[in-house]
């Protein structure tokens, strides 16, 4: 085994890697908050998949997907604190279940805080 030729063609290598350019990465910006609690259809626990988007306004702020199994019937919303309407503490956080509106409206929680908000919706609207 020919030990120079190894260490050479490692080298080669690490040079070769070195020389790839990696993009920078910009962290994401905490949530201006989470919106959390328990959700029902018609008064019973929905489905898995069933979708929940919040908004600020006219401004999708966040949205999550239920699953039935991992969470007995809570969920939770992170909103993006990027977005005005969805970040100003107090501001009013309306929620849409599954295409229906949701019967409570939230509001954006101070200091990037959690807010409990039980909600539920009709199966259909």
């Amino acid at each position: 085994m020919n030990w120079n030729r190894i260490a050479g063609a490692l080298a080669g290598v690490a040079v070769a890697v070195a020389a790839v350019p990696v993009a920078a990465q910009v962290p994401k910006a905490p949530p201006a908050g989470r919106i959390y609690g328990y959700i029902f259809i018609d008064g019973a626990l929905p489905e898995s998949d069933t979708q929940i988007l919040a908004y600020g306004g006219n401004t999708l702020c966040g949205q999550s997907t239920y699953d039935q199994s991992p969470f007995g019937g809570r969920y939770f919303v992170d909103l993006d604190s990027g977005l005005p309407d969805c970040n100003q503490a107090g501001a009013p956080v309306t929620f849409v279940i599954n295409g229906c509106a949701a019967d409570t409206t939230g509001t954006v929680p101070a200091f990037n805080g959690a807010q409990r908000l039980d909600m539920n919706a009709p199966s259909s609207c």
